[in-house]
Parts: C-alpha cells; sequence; structure tokens
C-alpha cells in the first residue's frame, strides 16, 4: 500500500535445510544483525523447518518485527558453555518479544525434560516444565574438566534429581519458579554436604530475567534454598558479571563481586574435608588448579575439627583473589592474620605466612571408639606441607608456654628445608635449622636437624616437655647436630648419628621416671639428665637424694646408628662429682654405663653436733665423713654398672678391682648411711636433719 502512511514491506518464507546453515543465514540479515548475543551463543546441528515473517518499514524509525517458528524433528542444540539440548523436538516461536513453546521435549542434563504451554493471558505466557537429571551425566560431562576438587565432588555424587515447575513471559522479562526432590539424591561427602538415597530433601529454586533498561542494571537473578540448611542467590548485569553467594546454616550475603560462601554450624571436620578434596596424585605442570576468581568466606563454627584437635567458637573471614587467600582467625584459642598463596613454581606447595598474635594449641583428640572406625592415613611427606613464613607471637600447649616462635620454611620437589625456627621466652632462647628430604622409588626418607638452646631455666622447659619435673633451675647451653632415616615423625632410630652436647649450671636436681622415653625424650634434657640424677631402680635405690643441688653438668654424646657413646659426663656436687662413661642404646632402650662417684664430704660441725644428741647415730656420720674426707686415697671412689632396660635397669656396686661387691658387704654400707646424701653444713652450730632413707622416713637408729 503505497498511499499508507507509514509504509511496510512484508516477507514471508518457508525454509528446510541444516540447522547451523538457517541461522548463519538469519544473522546475516538486518534483524539477525541486531542479535549479537544470540550469534555468540546459539549452537544448533541437524534438519530443521523454518517459517520466517517479517515486517520491515521502509519508513519511521520503527523497528523491524520478526516472526520466527521452527519445528524441531530431534536436533541438538547448545548454549554458550551450558550443557546440550539433545534430541529437541517440537515448536519454538520467536518473537523479538518472547518465545513461544509448544510441545517441547528433550534429554537435557541425563534426563528428560518437557515443556507444555499452561494458561494463557494478554499480559503474560505461562509455561509448565518438569524433568529429572542425573549424577552420572555431570561425572562424564565434567571428567576432563580442570580442578581436582571438582572432580573429587563429582564423583561423590550418586542418584537423581526430579523437578517441575513454571515459565512465564511477559513484556519485562521473565519469572521462572521450579521445585526439586532431592529423595534419589546422594552425597558421599562429609558433613554437613553428606546425603544418603532415600532420605526426603526438597528444594526451591526462583529465576528471573529483566529487559535491558538503564535504570536496572540487572539482566537476571536468581534465589533459592536446598533442604533446611542451604541457601542461594546471585545475579548476573548488563555487562554478564556474575555476583552469588550460598549460605550454609544461615542466609546468603551476596557480595560486590564473584562468588561468598556464609557459613554458620555447630561443629564442622575440616580434617575430614582436607581428606576428601585431598588430591589422589600431584598435579602435573599442565594441570594446575584453576583460578577461582574472587571468593569471599565467613564462618562461624561452634566445635571446628582440624589437625586432629577441636578448636572452640571459631571465626574466619577470608578472601581470594588471584589464588591468593587472606584470612582472619578468631578464636579463644587462635587470633590472627595469615595469607594462603596457593601452589606455583616458586612454592610448590604453597606459601602460609603472616601473624598470629595468639595461638593455644588444643591438646590432640583421644578417641578411641573413632580411632578404631578410622582408615589408615596416607603417610606425611615434604609434599604435605606448605612453605611457610610465619610469626606467632604467643604460642603454647597444655602447660608449655613457648613464648614467641618465627618460622621459615621452604618445601618444594619433595623437600622441606628449615631454613629457621626461633623461639623466645623467659626459660631460653633456641634456634633450629635443617631439612627432611622425601623418599623415592629407590630411597627412603632423612632428616637432619640443627639445635642449639641458650638455657635459662632448665627445670621450667623439661617440666613443660614432660609430665615430670627432674631439674629445677639450672642455666647454660644445649645444642644438638643430629640425622636419621626416616620422616621427622616417624624416624628409624637405629640409623640415629649425630652429636650432643649439655652444659649447664647452678640448678637442683629432682627425681624422674622417664620410662618409653622417644625421641624427644632421648635427645631432651629429661631423659640425658635422668642418668645424670641417678634414677637407679636397684638394690642400691637413689644415690643422689631428691633436691640434690649441682654446680655443674658437662656432657658430649656422640651417637652413631643408634647407639649414643659418652667419654665425658661430669656433674659436680657440693659433696661429690660424678662421672660416667659408657653407651645408651636408644632402639632397644638399653644402656651400658660406669658411673664413678668421687666424695668432697668432710666433717663438720653439724656431724659433731649430731654424735652430742645421738651418739650412736653421730658416730656413724662421723666415722662416714671421715673416712670420706681423705680425698687423696682412691679407695674411697665408688663404682657401679649401670646395664639393662630403662625401665628397670640393673645397678650393680663394683669394688676396687672392678668385681660386683659382696652382697652382705653392701647391706653394711647401706645401713650406715655412708653413701648417701649428707646436709650441707649450716653456718650455726644446730645439727643437721637426719637423711631420709628411700621411702622419705626418718633413718632408723642403729643398735
Amino acid at each position: 500500500n503505497v498511499s499508507a502512511k507509514q509504509l511496510m514491506v512484508s516477507v514471508n518464507a518457508n525454509g528446510q535445510g541444516p540447522a547451523q546453515q538457517l541461522l548463519e543465514y538469519f544473522y546475516a540479515s538486518p534483524s539477525g544483525k541486531k542479535q549479537a548475543t544470540l550469534e555468540k551463543n546459539l549452537r544448533a546441528s541437524g534438519p530443521v523447518d523454518l517459517s520466517l515473517g517479517l515486517k520491515v518499514p521502509l519508513s519511521g524509525s520503527a523497528d523491524t518485527n520478526v516472526d520466527l517458528k521452527l519445528s524441531l524433528p530431534g536436533n541438538r542444540v547448545k548454549w554458550a558453555d551450558f550443557p546440550p539440548f539433545e534430541n529437541l523436538k517440537g515448536k519454538i516461536r520467536i518473537t523479538e518479544v518472547n518465545p513461544e513453546f509448544e510441545d517441547i521435549s528433550a534429554n537435557f542434563l541425563g534426563g528428560a525434560i518437557k515443556i507444555t504451554s499452561a494458561d494463557q493471558n494478554s499480559n503474560k505466557q505461562n509455561f509448565k516444565i518438569a524433568g529429572d537429571l542425573q549424577a552420572n551425566f555431570f561425572k562424564q560431562y565434567f571428567a576432563n574438566a580442570s580442578g581436582s576438587q571438582l572432580r573429587t565432588m563429582l564423583n561423590a555424587m550418586s542418584g537423581s534429581i526430579k523437578y517441575e515447575g513454571a515459565i512465564g513471559f511477559n513484556k519485562l522479562g521473565s519469572d521462572s519458579n521450579l521445585r526439586f526432590d532431592f529423595g534419589n539424591w546422594s552425597m558421599n561427602a562429609p558433613m554437613p554436604a553428606k546425603k544418603l538415597a532415600g532420605t526426603p530433601m526438597s528444594g526451591d529454586l526462583s529465576i528471573k530475567t529483566f529487559a535491558n533498561e538503564k535504570n536496572n542494571p540487572v539482566r537476571v537473578s536468581w534465589s533459592g534454598k536446598i533442604g533446611n540448611l542451604y541457601a542461594i542467590q546471585g545475579t548476573v548485569n548488563q555487562d554478564d558479571e556474575v555476583r552469588y553467594s550460598l549460605g550454609v546454616g544461615t542466609a546468603p550475603n551476596l557480595p560486590q563481586q564473584g562468588f561468598s560462601v556464609n557459613l554458620a554450624s555447630n561443629e564442622l571436620n575440616l580434617d575430614e574435608w582436607q581428606d576428601f578434596l585431598a588430591p589422589k596424585q600431584a598435579p602435573t605442570a599442565q594441570e594446575s588448579e584453576p583460578d577461582l576468581g574472587n571468593i569471599q568466606v565467613t564462618a562461624q563454627v561452634k566445635k571446628l575439627t582440624l589437625f586432629d584437635r577441636h578448636w572452640q567458637d571459631f571465626t574466619l573471614s577470608a578472601n581470594n583473589k588471584k589464588n591468593v587467600w587472606d584470612m582472619r582467625l578468631g578464636s579463644p584459642q587462635v587470633t590472627g592474620q595469615i595469607q594462603y598463596q596457593e601452589a606455583n613454581k616458586l612454592h610448590s606447595n604453597g606459601l602460609v605466612s603472616g601473624r598470629l598474635t595468639k595461638l593455644k594449641l588444643p591438646d590432640s583428640i583421644q578417641d578411641p571408639a573413632a580411632q578404631t572406625n578410622v582408615t589408615a592415613k596416607k603417610p606425611f611427606s615434604p609434599e604435605s606441607f606448605p612453605s611457610m613464613d610465619l610469626t606467632i607471637d604467643d604460642l603454647s600447649w597444655s602447660k608449655a608456654q613457648l613464648g614467641q616462635i618465627k618460622i621459615k620454611t621452604s618445601s618444594n620437589n619433595n623437600l622441606l628445608k628449615i631454613d629457621s625456627i626461633q623461639s623466645n621466652n623467659p626459660q631460653g632462647a633456641s634456634s633450629i635449622t635443617g631439612q627432611w628430604q622425601g623418599g623415592t622409588k629407590n630411597t627412603i626418607d632423612h632428616s637432619a636437624l640443627n639445635f642449639s638452646m641458650d638455657v635459662k631455666d632448665a627445670g621450667q622447659i623439661i617440666a613443660h616437655w614432660s609430665t615430670q619435673k627432674s631439674i629445677e633451675g639450672g642455666q647454660g647451653k644445649v645444642s644438638a647436630n643430629v640425622e636419621w632415616d626416616g620422616s621427622p615423625f616417624s624416624p628409624k632410630f637405629e640409623t640415629l648419628s649425630g652429636k650432643v652436647s649439655i652444659n649447664l649450671e647452678k640448678g637442683r636436681l629432682l627425681e624422674v621416671n622417664t620410662s618409653g622415653a622417644k625421641i624427644l625424650d632421648v635427645l631432651s634434657l629429661q631423659s640425658l639428665l635422668r642418668f645424670a640424677t641417678l634414677d637407679l631402680q636397684g638394690s642400691l635405690g637413689n644415690i643422689v637424694t631428691k633436691g640434690t643441688p649441682f654446680n655443674s653438668i658437662n656432657s658430649n654424646f656422640d651417637i652413631s646408628n643408634g647407639l649414643a657413646q659418652t667419654q665425658q659426663f661430669n656433674m659436680n656436687l657440693d659433696q661429690a662429682r660424678v662421672a660416667m662413661t659408657g653407651q645408651i642404646n636408644i632402639p632397644k632402650q638399653t644402656q651400658d654405663l660406669r658411673i664413678t662417684i668421687f666424695p668432697t664430704i668432710d666433717a663438720t660441725a653439724g656431724s659433731l653436733a649430731a654424735f652430742a644428741i645421738n651418739p650412736i647415730v653421730g658416730l656413724g656420720a662421723l666415722i662416714g665423713q671421715y673416712l670420706l674426707t681423705s680425698q687423696i686415697n682412691r679407695s674411697l671412689q665408688s663404682d657401679y654398672l649401670i646395664q639393662g632396660s630403662w625401665e628397670d635397669p640393673e645397678v650393680i656396686p663394683l669394688d676396687q678391682k672392678g668385681q660386683p661387691v659382696d652382697s652382705k658387704t653392701l647391706n653394711t654400707i647401706r645401713s650406715k648411711d655412708l653413701l648417701k646424701e649428707q646436709s650441707k653444713p649450716s653456718g650455726d652450730n644446730t645439727a643437721s636433719p637426719a637423711p631420709q632413707n628411700n621411702s622419705g622416713s626418718n633413718t632408723k637408729n642403729l643398735n
């Protein structure tokens, strides 16, 4: 109609052919050129019947009207990176307003999907949707996806999920509401993700799309719930930027950009999740973990299980940018801020750095019932530990107060190198260096440590690392250079070699029992001084009694293949000098030692006073001290062999010829207390207290 005020050309066409060719023909048209997003993302294959109607204005500013009808006999259609529709059948009508569907069916997400028309009105077009999805489809479709953790999650899925709902279109966009039935779905993962097949669970999802308007930056939004625990929320803006959030036990918190997780739970076991998500094999150089983008995590957990320990009232605020995690930790046991940098060429196992103002390590979990059901964990290797550059201002556990600790290590190529571990507290300052070389097919693990400590209070240090206190006070220096086959956690004692040096002064010896000592005990002051304190459970009992002060202890041990040899162990007391030679078998926990006591006790006014008060007891003490006073006479020194196990050693007194002393003579010596510690003379003329026997009661008067 050339006389019309607004000239319009109407075009009607029908065609048949391959779907992709028809789409390319459409994209080349004036109307198709306006559909850049459609051309970029839509792909189709298989034959299709097409009916096209166009109304093109020849004047004015009106847009071209499009009416495209497609008849699909069983095609494959894919949008961007989303899973495709297979065997797509039915009819689709596409206009510049909204699509319309007529008896659409397809295979989608491993299951069947069906879209049918519902009640229509002038303002809205409604459709029903129903279908199911299968876990096996996700496993196969994402089988080659990068990221070992994603594959682990996929492999834990099984079963199917049913869904149904409605889709409505209007001039302002669309509104979809779906309901899900997870009854046949299962998830073999730690709590709270664990789900058993057959247990009821439902969910819902609402998706809204909006017309391209300047006053509304959001193009797509969604929200939903899964069961009573999970909630989701998200948006896509006009620039295709995605923001989405997951809430676990609480509402989701939509971030400004990227993805966020908001978690609130009474209990969470991260040890189980770590074991679950740990890669079954180390990723190759071509298979590094993908960039996760911007991620934010907030968590509040009443009882967190991590490193086989319980952490109470734990809070976490973390964000990830370019695979670097910044974390702020808070709880009664740990506070501070650390950074975790994921694996790269420089740190193949990642890097932990930062500063903790407080770290009070809880005791390790002791649950025999749980331990019987725990599967064997993979042995630790240097690859299990990230590099570290960490400062802890206040480190403690149980009754140990270790003070400030600075740790610097590097982990690369199956080698954990300890550049420096430094500690500083009122009891002393120490420094540790060394390395742990992981094993290969042809070699075993090998560890080496260099340890040096300036001791300010040996008694407190020993008390921190043991259940008993063997020394009170004591200052000096302890050093060790040792190595062994095996990891630092599982040493092969028969390969232990190196040197240990102890130099202490101004302390007091206490009773001690260290039966069952292990590597840390063996190389600690406690076990080495066990022999110095002469804690001997034989016929002599304790030669040096509780509370004996020492002026100095100097010793060097040479360790080879698990045998600690000493030719120089000297302990100077006020009343005697003790020398020890021999060897300690660390793997077998036995010893073969010779101890010599050189008395330095003089007759004093205290003994004379004791003689005046009780002539019988005082005479024994006076004669004993007089006999021991002559330091020139070597016959007064006492020699003992200490042999057998650590728990039940054999103590054999020797005579001057190196032969065991007769038991009758030994009993006589003991009854006169000639070898027991004598009280140090006091400055006045008061009598010294009577010596104590092994049971702690006063020695009885001799008849």
